[in-house]
């Protein structure tokens, strides 16, 4: 069984800002798509964890990366839109169990 790992996001005109609170873990999959990102990582416990947002936004998944740190993800989106009015509008849709 898997558990979802705590999170938490910030965002600027052009990029969204996610760091996944994780330990040492081996991260499986990291797929980034125009509005969904798949997150799956297997800590030195073999505990699973997953993470699936959607997203009320598009990004651009080619401007999207990720940095595995020792105790956290850091993950960041590039926006489609840019500009200052996207800084008042939600780019999580929502948390989706997997």
């Amino acid at each position: 069984m898997s558990q979802t790992p705590a999170f938490k996001w910030a965002q600027d005109e052009k990029q969204i800002f996610l760091t996944i609170q994780i330990g040492s873990a081996k991260i499986d999959q990291a797929e980034f798509q125009p509005q969904e990102f798949i997150f799956k990582a297997t800590d030195p416990n073999n505990t699973l964890y997953e993470l699936k947002l959607e997203l009320a936004k598009e990004v651009e998944p080619a401007g999207c990366k990720y940095v595995a740190r020792d105790r956290h993800v850091e993950v960041v989106f590039a926006k489609k839109e840019k500009g200052k009015k996207t800084l008042l509008e939600p780019y999580f849709k929502r948390q989706i169990a997997i």
